[in-house]
């Protein structure tokens, strides 16, 4: 099966919105650090896939945020939740990179 299908069994999951330019954003940082190198992570398009939507308002509930404030880039980890700067600060931690400043 492709990333794109595997079911819940990563334990780092990065949603994001195929006309979201945060999440352009996102994955083009993750592609020219080499990041899908250094970690093991599955990637998740919500805007038009039913059952990825679904799947994020779960992640979101696990984590108390409220479906209205649900925002992608998303990344779930581990039963925890990162939005938007948090998202990539969260894959430059893991990659043993230097957090971006707000």
């Amino acid at each position: 099966p492709s990333p794109e299908d595997s079911e819940e069994t990563a334990s780092i999951v990065y949603y994001y919105g195929e006309n979201c330019s945060h999440c352009r954003d996102l994955t083009k940082f993750l592609e020219e650090n080499g990041i899908p190198e250094k970690i093991s992570f599955v990637k998740k398009e919500v805007s038009n896939n039913a059952k990825n939507a679904r799947e994020i308002e779960r992640r979101a509930k696990e984590c108390g945020i409220a479906s209205n404030a649900i925002a992608v880039p998303f990344v779930w980890s581990e039963g925890k939740c990162f939005i938007g700067t948090e998202a990539e600060n969260f894959f430059r931690e893991k990659a043993g990179m230097e957090k971006k400043s707000e």
